[in-house]
């Protein structure tokens, strides 16, 4: 009998390989069939999903819905947020819409969930990339990382809103950066900022480290969002009205006037201070009203609140122990929690944002267990992050998910993975080896 043993070339004709051997064999095929069963379960999740978005469609009104007919309308006149004024994003995401407003809404709801569960592929791939995370061993850091995130995907999912979307584009312009494509991370950013404000703060990073080529990326990715392609399809002067309006539709009142919806949904730092401490503004079902201030000292602590983050945020960022890759993953990685306290809206689609750095935080504690060192702090605060995230969902029944978000429980959370990210950042939390 002239044949050997599968998985082992090296073994003799006839001879079983070594117990250790077989071990990992055993343990190979294991994992190949785990994950066969995951993409299954996932294919039947996007499934059920678009079925689901499909037939809700009629009854509720996801963002999609809403904004398809301002797509179809952008560039017939210069009232476009004085007729809409729930529309809070510049002219350029209805431009890149538009192409959806004129097919039937059926076949644009399922090209708009189908790209997004490309994008829920790609922030966790990319995410796991990025920290390294392969290998049996990281096994449970994916799944702790796919079921902490999991609420905040199907909540955008449901929603029919475009976190995914975001979400995606400042993984990938993070894996860009730290394969030193830094062109094209700045002009992924710059795209992604001009869709939604936040990922401005991802361009201030790249200021901060006075990364020029990645700023010219910026220059170029807005050059190209804000001017070159609205401009093209509603004319250039129409679009530099609408600009002219969205930046006192939004930005003026929001920087000027402080003038958000404090709903008890909303998990902006602005929102959850407001209902803290009693703004007028905020509906008497939602006031938390922990101290009773006037409006004028709210948004002035809610400003000294913001700026005391971002600096903190800067004054962490600077160099430190450990190599620049680490360095720079994490950095990426903190600033999600800093952009979703800092932005007027955070609804709960908003945090998939934080993908990147569950995932970091918990291969850090999966890596530092392997070499023997651990950090009780850090894992104790990664964990009690994961713990609010899930215990802020139906689990404690409807109303109790309410109540947590009234308080900014989710806010609260996000701030927890802020604390575990930034002792990494400021510690040797990675070792060179670890990416070989």
């Amino acid at each position: 009998m002239n044949q050997n043993h599968q998985g082992d070339s090296s073994a003799p004709a006839g001879k079983q390989p070594p117990p250790a051997i077989q071990r990992v064999d055993r343990a190979a095929r294991l994992r190949v069939r785990i994950i066969r069963i995951l993409a299954v379960l996932f294919a039947c999740y996007c499934v059920g999903d678009a079925i689901s978005f499909l037939r809700a469609w009629d009854k509720r009104k996801p963002t999609l819905k809403r904004f398809l007919p301002y797509a179809a309308e952008i560039g017939s006149d210069d009232r476009l947020y004085q007729k809409h004024p729930d529309y809070i994003y510049p002219p350029f995401f209805l431009t890149i819409l538009k192409p959806l407003a004129h097919v039937p809404a059926p076949v644009a709801a399922l090209i708009w969930q189908t790209i997004k569960y490309g994008c829920i592929i790609a922030a966790f791939s990319l995410s796991w990339r990025m920290f390294r995370v392969h290998g049996p061993r990281f096994d449970w850091v994916r799944i702790v990382s796919v079921i902490v995130a999991a609420r905040f995907i199907h909540s955008d999912l449901r929603h029919g809103n475009i976190n995914l979307f975001i979400a995606a584009m400042i993984i990938g312009a993070g894996v860009l950066l730290v394969r030193r494509q830094r062109f094209l991370c700045g002009l992924l950013i710059a795209l992604a900022a001009c869709i939604k404000v936040t990922p401005g703060l991802w361009a201030l990073y790249l200021l901060y480290k006075r990364d020029v080529r990645a700023l010219a990326g910026c220059w170029v990715g807005a050059l190209l969002a804000l001017v070159v392609v609205p401009g093209a399809i509603i004319g250039f002067e129409r679009n530099h009205a609408l600009l002219m309006q969205w930046r006192s539709h939004v930005i003026d009142s929001f920087v000027e006037k402080g003038t958000i919806d404090s709903d008890g949904m909303n998990q902006s730092l602005s929102a959850v201070m407001n209902r803290w401490l009693g703004h007028s503004e905020v509906p008497g079902k939602d006031r938390v009203a922990i101290l009773q201030c006037g409006d004028s000292a709210i948004r002035l602590a809610y400003r000294g609140a913001a700026l005391g983050l971002l600096a903190l945020t800067f004054w962490i960022a600077r160099a430190g122990p450990g190599s620049p890759y680490d360095q720079t993953v994490l950095d990426w990685a903190l600033l999600a929690p800093v952009s979703l306290a800092l932005s007027g809206l955070t609804w709960t689609g908003h945090f998939c944002l934080l993908i990147p750095g569950i995932v970091g935080a918990f291969a850090w504690i999966e890596r530092s267990r392997g070499e023997g060192r651990r950090d009780p702090t850090t894992i104790a605060l990664a964990a009690a992050a994961a713990a609010m995230f899930i215990l802020t969902t139906d689990i404690l029944t409807e109303t109790g998910r309410e109540w947590t978000s009234r308080m900014g429980a989710p806010l609260i959370g996000a701030m927890i993975l802020y604390a575990a990210l930034a002792r990494l950042r400021r510690s040797r939390s990675i070792t060179d080896t670890d990416r070989q």
